[in-house]
């Protein structure tokens, strides 16, 4: 901390000697020294100290002007200022600060006292210092980790596939409440007629979901079977993640199997909020009922059948829109049913992306929501 470069900032010959010689007897080596405002500012052009020690009483440019000077300029605006003053009323100590001191010091200066304050402003501009530092890191970071798990999600090549071979319009919105969130979706091909699609969410939010989330992620592109028996998957997957996850850690999940050929939909569940099918004149709630995943070792999950004729579209949706706020309602929850009836709504749209932004807007979602959001919807 006596790397610290100081800079003085003192008219009077004598003054300016005593007080550098108190600093380089407590180690303080690194000074720059000013005998007034003017000399001070066009020093800080050159050179950024850790402190500045201000006299207030100068000729040319005095304290209060380099003071208010210090703080309107971004660059020195938080430059810890320890003023040094003769001056004993409280008005004109009110003065000091207002202008923008940090602390003050009254002449004539006292050495113990001088380098206590001075250490102590040091010790706070390098812990803040390094919270900055950290802050800007973790941030950077987080926004890494953001844009891995955006690649998670499926790609345009996929959608494009599936939309070309199956004869449907897949559209997805993703919308963490944090900088990393504990949802995650995807679909694959599994024959000619049939293709599999899922939703699941991880309890909680945050880092510790999202690394949940990205395991679950791996369990699923290595070596997972049965993606046409929705029931047999969801078992396999459990008994892969449970030694995996830390006591009270689970997810809830969706998984369903499309036929087109068959106009039917194979489905199980494992707590997820109950997907809405049907179209902008009806719509029917499937069962998202089941033990979230992670649970115990040994949970079964049953495979269940729904029709899904043409023209009909399969929403899945997180408990961030069944739990936001019902528009108009005072505060009340929408809950499935309220879902439902918007998911009716936004369906009359006829298009799958005109429906999720309808869906995202009708509990203003662009304004942040306290869950992560994820909406899903194929429409044949």
């Amino acid at each position: 901390m006596t790397a610290c470069p100081i800079l003085v900032v003192e008219d009077g010959p004598t003054n300016r000697t005593i007080i550098t010689a108190h600093l380089r007897r407590a180690g303080f080596e690194d000074l720059i020294v000013a005998e007034d405002g003017q000399q001070a500012l066009a020093a800080l052009e050159e050179r950024t100290p850790d402190l500045v020690l201000l006299d207030i009483l100068m000729p040319v440019l005095d304290g209060f002007a380099t003071c208010r000077a210090l703080r309107r300029d971004r660059r020195w605006s938080d430059l810890p200022v320890l003023a040094m003053t003769g001056l004993e009323q409280a008005d004109e100590r009110a003065r000091i600060f207002a202008a923008g001191a940090t602390d003050l010091i009254l002449k004539p200066i006292n050495s113990a006292e001088l380098i206590a304050r001075i250490t102590s402003h040091l010790q706070n501009r390098m812990l803040i210092r390094s919270l900055r530092e950290l802050n800007e890191r973790t941030t950077a970071e987080l926004a890494a980790a953001r844009q891995m798990q955006e690649t998670l999600l499926p790609g345009t090549a996929l959608l494009a596939q599936i939309e070309g071979q199956y004869g449907v319009s897949l559209a997805s919105r993703f919308a963490p409440s944090t900088e990393l969130a504990g949802d995650l979706w995807g679909a694959w091909p599994i024959d000619a007629e049939r293709f599999g699609l899922f939703a699941l969410d991880v309890v909680g939010h945050g880092t510790i979901a999202a690394i949940n989330a990205f395991r679950i992620h791996t369990l699923l592109w290595q070596g997972m079977t049965d993606h046409a028996d929705p029931g047999r998957f969801l078992e396999s997957l459990n008994r892969k993640l449970r030694p995996l996850l830390a006591a009270g850690q689970f997810a809830t999940m969706f998984y369903a199997v499309l036929d087109v050929a068959r106009d039917r939909i194979d489905y199980a569940a494992a707590g997820y909020t109950s997907p809405v099918i049907g179209n902008g004149a009806a719509t029917r709630l499937l069962d998202g009922s089941g033990l979230p995943l992670g649970i115990t070792q040994d949970a079964r999950y049953e495979t269940r059948t729904a029709s899904w004729m043409a023209g009909e579209a399969l929403l899945l949706y997180s408990d961030a829109l069944s739990e936001a706020e019902a528009p108009g309602q005072g505060g009340s929850l929408l809950g499935e049913e309220g879902a439902q009836c918007l998911c009716t709504e936004a369906l009359r749209t006829g298009s799958a992306p005109l429906a999720l932004e309808r869906l995202a807007g009708a509990i203003r979602a662009d304004a942040g929501l306290d869950d992560d959001l994820t909406l899903v919807c194929v429409m044949r």
